[in-house]
C-alpha cells in the first residue's frame, strides 16, 4: 500500500510531509486518478489528504491511462483548442506524418464542432519525424502558415494517399487549373506546382495563383504569394515546442553573459570555508583547536540558527577527542534550534547521528 500525494514529489522533499503522512488528522482516501486530477493543493502546505495506492503497478496503470489522454496522444480538435488557448509556440501532426510548428491562433470548425481549418501566426516551419523539410522554414513562411483538414468530396481515399495518377482522375494536376472541394466546405483553387510526397504520402502540395475560401469567406488570396497546402485528413498529435527544435530555434543569439563578478563571501560563509579547510588540510590537534575555538565563538555570538556548520563542528571534535567542554555546548545550542523550525529536529538528529560515526 502506497500514498500517493497530489503534489507528487512533496512526500520525497519534505520532512514535514512525511512526518503528517503517518498522522491520523491527515485524510487517507482510495487512489482514483479523476478524483486527484481534481483535487486542488498548496504546495507551501501539508497535504489534508492523501490518496492510498494499493500497489505502485495501479500508480503506473494511471499514470498511462493518463498519458493517453494527453495531447500529444490525442490530436484531434480537442487538442488544437488546447494549443490555442497556450497561445506558445506548438508542433501539429498530421496524418500524413507532415508536421506544422507555430503559434495557432486560428481554428474554424464545422456544425459538428470538427476542426476543419487552422492558422498559424509569425515564424512558422514545416518538418516530417522532426526534421525540417528544405524550403519550408520559418524564413519561408514567416508570416504563418494556414491550411484545410479533412477529406475531399466524392473521394473514399485520404488525399494523402492518392497517387498522381488518382489525382489527376479528379482534375488535380501540376501546371493545371485545379480545385480541391472539402467535404467541410472549404475550397482550394489554384495551379499545382508540386506534390510533395514522403513515404509514399502526398504531405504538401504547393500552389500558384491560389484561392482557399469557405462559405464565401476568403481564406488565402492570390495577391499574397504561394500556396502550400498541408495535406492531412486529420490532426494525430500536438506537443509543445518545435518538431526540429535546433533548425527553428537557431537564429536565437545567445544572451550577453555580464563579466562574472567574484562574490565577496558572507561572514557565515567564511566560517564554512575555514571549517572546510580546516577538514581538508588535516592541522595538528593543537592548531585545529585553537582555529575551531575562533569559529566556535563566532558562531555563538553571531549566528544563533545556523544547525549545519555546528554539526559539522561537532564532526571534526569527535574525531580528534578536542574541546568536550564546547561540545557540550554546541549541543545543548543545537536542541534549542530544533526548536525554530517544525524540520529541525528530524534534520539535526540525523546530522549528529553522522557526526558521531
Amino acid at each position: 500500500m502506497r500514498f500517493c500525494n497530489v503534489t507528487s514529489t512533496g512526500l520525497l522533499s519534505s520532512v514535514a510531509e512525511g512526518r503528517s503522512s503517518l498522522s491520523t488528522e491527515v485524510e487517507k482516501l482510495p487512489f482514483d486518478l479523476q478524483r486527484v486530477i481534481k483535487t486542488g493543493f498548496d504546495i507551501t502546505k501539508p497535504q489534508p489528504q492523501l490518496y492510498v495506492c494499493e500497489s505502485f503497478d495501479q500508480l503506473i496503470d494511471a499514470v498511462n491511462e493518463f498519458a493517453s489522454t494527453m495531447a500529444f496522444m490525442v490530436g484531434g480538435t480537442e487538442s488544437l483548442d488546447k494549443a490555442l488557448r497556450s497561445n506558445h509556440i506548438a508542433t501539429f501532426e498530421f496524418s500524413s506524418g507532415l508536421q506544422l510548428t507555430g503559434t495557432l491562433t486560428t481554428v474554424m470548425k464545422d456544425v459538428l464542432g470538427e476542426a476543419i481549418y487552422i492558422k498559424t501566426e509569425g515564424p512558422s516551419a514545416l518538418a516530417y519525424e522532426s526534421s525540417e523539410i528544405k524550403g519550408h522554414s520559418k524564413e519561408t513562411h514567416h508570416d504563418g502558415f494556414g491550411s484545410p483538414i479533412g477529406k475531399l468530396k466524392n473521394t473514399a481515399a485520404p488525399l494523402e494517399d492518392l497517387t498522381d495518377e488518382e489525382l489527376s482522375t479528379i482534375d488535380v494536376e501540376i501546371g493545371q487549373e485545379s480545385i480541391l472541394n472539402f467535404e467541410s466546405g472549404v475550397q482550394v483553387s489554384g495551379i499545382p506546382t508540386q506534390f510533395l510526397r514522403k513515404d509514399g504520402k502526398v504531405i504538401v502540395i504547393s500552389f500558384t495563383n491560389c484561392t482557399v475560401t469557405l462559405n464565401g469567406e476568403t481564406l488565402f488570396h492570390p495577391t499574397w504569394g504561394s500556396y502550400d497546402m498541408a495535406v492531412g485528413e486529420k490532426i494525430t498529435s500536438v506537443f509543445v515546442g518545435a518538431a526540429d527544435s535546433e533548425q527553428f530555434f537557431s537564429d536565437l543569439e545567445e544572451a550577453e553573459q555580464p563579466p562574472l563578478v567574484k562574490k565577496e563571501l558572507t561572514p557565515l560563509e567564511q566560517l564554512y570555508g575555514n571549517v572546510r579547510s580546516l577538514r581538508e588540510n588535516g592541522h595538528n590537534p593543537k592548531k585545529l583547536e585553537e582555529e575551531l575555538l575562533d569559529v566556535i565563538n563566532t558562531l555563538t555570538s553571531e549566528f544563533h540558527e545556523d544547525w549545519l556548520l555546528r554539526i559539522e563542528i561537532l564532526e571534526l571534535l569527535i574525531k580528534h577527542n578536542l574541546l568536550l567542554e564546547k561540545q557540550e555546548i554546541l549541543l545543548n545550542q543545537l536542541e534549542e534550534i530544533k526548536k525554530l523550525n517544525e524540520e529541525y529536529p528530524v534534520l539535526i538528529q540525523r546530522g549528529l547521528m553522522l557526526a558521531s560515526k
